[in-house]
């Protein structure tokens, strides 16, 4: 029985390497590139967008007992933010204040288990 080969068949001077993808890599590289620079520049230019805090507020930042507070407000904060982006859909500006976490926080250790710990006592006991 012949065995016949699938692959298809190149004059011996016409080889170009491939990638991992069966690409041909010159190809792949001449699209690549230069969207991965657009994409890289374009995030870097939107970096100094980035909203910073005065040096009073980071100061005294959102501790353990905030994250707690804040945790047990989650509800009615979400609550908030969802009627105020439906009102800014047209047009009214109302409640946009109202944040979901305070930053700048003190982080992991203190804020947000503070917050876990304030969403928690909506939970009830499991049977």
């Amino acid at each position: 029985m012949p065995h016949f080969e699938l692959k298809q068949m190149r004059p011996k001077n016409s080889f170009k390497p491939q990638n991992a993808f069966g690409v041909e890599r010159e190809v792949f590289m001449k699209g690549i590139a230069p969207r991965n620079f657009l994409g890289f520049a374009g995030l870097a230019s939107l970096g100094g967008c980035a909203q910073h805090y005065s040096s009073g507020v980071v100061s005294d930042p959102y501790g353990f007992f905030s994250g707690i507070w804040h945790g047990f407000l989650f509800p009615y904060s979400l609550l908030a933010n969802i009627i105020s982006w439906l009102l800014s859909l047209i047009g009214i500006d109302f409640l946009s204040g109202v944040q979901i976490i305070g930053r700048p926080n003190t982080g992991v250790l203190f804020y947000y288990i503070g917050f876990v710990m304030g969403l928690s006592s909506y939970g009830g006991a499991a049977r």
